[in-house]
Parts: C-alpha cells; sequence; structure tokens
C-alpha cells in the first residue's frame, strides 16, 4: 500500500472550505448582534410610526366629526326654542375642547342670559359658572361683558326694574355695542312703562345682534303695549 494514500491532507478544491463554520448569524460575534439589534430597532420605528399615523389621522377625523355635530347644534339655536339652547349648554360643557373652552364659555354664558330673560329660566344664571371658564387677556372684554350682563340678568330676574336700567346705561359706557345690553335695557325700560325707548333700544339691540327672534318677539311685545297706551289714551 502507498504511504500517500494514508496522508489525510484534503483535496485542493476541499481545503477552502472551514468545517466548523456555521450558517446564518451568530451571537457570538458583535457585530452581528449590533446588526439584529440594528435591524430590531428599525422594526420599532416603522411600527411605531404606522401606529402614530394612523392614530393621528383617527384624532383628526374624530376632531372633524365633533366640531361638525357642535356647530349643528349651535345652529338650531337661531330657532330660539329653550330645548336648543339646553343642548348647546350641555354639548358646549362636555365637548369644549372642540371649539375651546373659553369660547365655549362665552357661547354658555350668552345661551344662558338668553333663557333668563327671554324664556324665564334663571338657573344658568344663578349659577355663573361659565365666568370661572373665561380666562386669558385677549377674553378680558368679553369676561367682563358677561360678568356684567349676569349681575343685570339678576336684578331684572328679581324684578329690580330701576336698578337695572340705571347700572344698564352706567355699563353701556363700557360697552356701547353690547346687544345683550340694549336687549335687556329694552326689557326694563318696558317694565319701567318707557315704550318709546324701550322700542329705540330693542331695535339697535336687532341692529348689532344675532338674535332675532328673541329681540324682535321683544319689539313686538312693545309695540303692542305701546299702541295699547295710545289707544287707551284716545
Amino acid at each position: 500500500m502507498d504511504d500517500n494514500s494514508l496522508n489525510n491532507k484534503p483535496e485542493p478544491l476541499l481545503r477552502f472550505i472551514n468545517p466548523t463554520s456555521n450558517p446564518g448569524i451568530s451571537f457570538d460575534k458583535p457585530g452581528n448582534f449590533r446588526t439584529f439589534a440594528t435591524l430590531f430597532s428599525l422594526s420599532l420605528i416603522l411600527i411605531g410610526g404606522a401606529f402614530l399615523t394612523s392614530w393621528l389621522v383617527f384624532r383628526q377625523s374624530k376632531n372633524r366629526r365633533d366640531r361638525h355635530k357642535v356647530q349643528g347644534i349651535l345652529k338650531k339655536t337661531r330657532l330660539d326654542t329653550v330645548k336648543n339652547y339646553h343642548s348647546a349648554i350641555s354639548t358646549l360643557t362636555r365637548q369644549n375642547k372642540v371649539l375651546g373652552k373659553t369660547a365655549s364659555s362665552i357661547l354658555q354664558g350668552e345661551f344662558s342670559i338668553i333663557l333668563a330673560l327671554a324664556h324665564d329660566i334663571p338657573d344658568y344664571v344663578v349659577k355663573g359658572n361659565y365666568l370661572a371658564t373665561i380666562t386669558g387677556k385677549r377674553n378680558i372684554h368679553q369676561r367682563e361683558l358677561l360678568k356684567s350682563m349676569t349681575s343685570i340678568t339678576r336684578l331684572l330676574i328679581q324684578k329690580r326694574f330701576q336698578e337695572a336700567a340705571m347700572l344698564i346705561e352706567q355699563e353701556m359706557v363700557s360697552f356701547p355695542r353690547s346687544h345683550l345690553h340694549l336687549y335687556a335695557l329694552a326689557l326694563a325700560r318696558m317694565e319701567l312703562g318707557n315704550w318709546e325707548a324701550a322700542n329705540s333700544s330693542v331695535s339697535m339691540a336687532i341692529e348689532l345682534g344675532q338674535k332675532p327672534i328673541p329681540y324682535r318677539l321683544l319689539q313686538a311685545i312693545i309695540e303692542r303695549k305701546r299702541g295699547k297706551k295710545a289707544h287707551a289714551a284716545s
């Protein structure tokens, strides 16, 4: 037997194959571990980004639906019904983030005053909760206006018409274009029997305001009472 046949050296083509090497990623080597960590991190980033995008789209869609719903409820207040005012105040309280807390509170204040003066429902004005949530330097004027109107409305509810008329005339210096003050002044003057001045005040309130139904109803009442007085005098 040839001694060379016992030689264990591999054939030339096989000598470059490492029989101990394993395919795939090995975590025994730092470089491979870093590669895996990088891929894992990228996967988390992509998944997180997709989730965040979906969440933002969902929130934007929900905000649009909420805003559309609130705007629809607010439009119904133009019909000047107690039910619609109650619904608007309740909605603005629950969903005050849709329009912003301050804007929601301002609208609540206006609706509360109309409910008290035009529909004899003073509950919201008596509490005056809307005043506490009107904040910010830019809203000081609006807050003071509603604060003034709340005090005036409480006097009118108590049928203290002379005091209310005097206070309104004083407050009109600070709020000369306030349709709410003019409406309240027309009410006070009507109750005091000053028909001409009452009609003048409510006419200005109609011109400046955005509440045509309660203002025009008051104007009709004033005209009717003024007509009855004129008829009685003749």
